[in-house]
């Protein structure tokens, strides 16, 4: 009994991504994409197309081998080599002190696709142009405003692209036209929020570094233009510390373990499929 609640708990989790469009997911997605269209079925689809699915990648980036940086933070320290560390109804039933374990073998998969963005990894190397950062800067704001309204959180990263975006030169006006991401899994209950939190509070922490490569867009000591990317700065590790220390605070049950999991690895799917569309954003 306890394992069928714990899957239907997955299941609600990853929900909100069953009306997903493939048109939203460009070519880099690759094979990954496809598995869109047959998500929250059941068990085997969430381990199949959210956590273990096999993405090609980006075809033709040179730097498409380098690890980009954007979630190294968390990578660095949230990686577990066993496979069976990526089941998540197996993790689910692990001790409160696994949580954080669970969390690095689940998201794995889609952090090393990740690694293969071309305009993180033009960040990461300094070699991305006004227009292009741009682009990326237009659509990460449409995923953080978008998740801190599903969240009912208070603004900050999405303030801070705000910044960026009228540094670069947009208008309130055009930025108010920009798309904004839906679909985002049910963030009610407190551990679904620290779930998708992951991603986000995880994203901070490679941040910083990628900030160094945009030293040559926006100036050295810069602060606007790449608001973002510098976070919380000299308190970037502590936040992060902070969220680790919430996430270990408690004895969270089988099923409490489960939506942590599965909101998190269906917002990290979610915040793949979306970024993939940088490129489509108007200039």
């Amino acid at each position: 009994m306890r394992t069928r609640s714990v899957r239907r708990r997955i299941e609600r989790g990853i929900r909100p991504l069953q009306g997903l469009e493939l048109s939203t997911c460009p070519p880099w997605v690759g094979r990954g994409a496809s598995a869109f269209s047959a998500l929250a079925g059941t068990l085997l689809q969430l381990r199949r197309c959210v956590v273990g699915a096999v993405v090609s990648p980006y075809p033709g980036d040179p730097r498409s081998g380098g690890e980009n940086v954007l979630f190294v933070g968390s990578m660095a320290t949230d990686h577990l080599a066993s496979s069976d560390a990526r089941d998540p109804v197996r993790v689910a039933h692990r001790p409160p002190d696994g949580v954080r374990q669970a969390l690095r073998a689940a998201t794995h998969e889609i952090h090393e696709r990740l690694h293969q963005h071309p305009a993180l990894a033009a960040v990461q190397a300094g070699a991305i142009d006004r227009v292009a950062y741009g682009r990326l800067l237009a659509r990460l704001y449409g995923f953080h405003i978008g998740f801190e309204r599903a969240a009912r959180i208070k603004p900050e990263r999405s303030v801070w692209l705000e910044r960026d975006l009228a540094a670069l030169g947009m208008t309130p006006e055009r930025r108010a036209a920009l798309p904004l991401c839906r679909g985002f899994p049910a963030l009610a209950l407190p551990e679904a929020r620290l779930g998708a939190l992951y991603v986000v509070e995880g994203s901070a922490l490679g941040g910083v570094t990628l900030a160094r490569g945009l030293e040559g867009l926006v100036g050295v000591g810069v602060l606007d233009g790449r608001r973002f990317f510098t976070g919380h700065q000299s308190e970037t590790g502590r936040a992060w510390r902070a969220y680790l220390a919430r996430l270990s605070a408690t004895d969270w049950t089988a099923e409490q373990q489960a939506t942590i999991l599965s909101t998190a690895t269906a917002t990290f799917a979610l915040f793949e499929c979306w970024l993939g569309g940088w490129n489509d954003t108007d200039d």
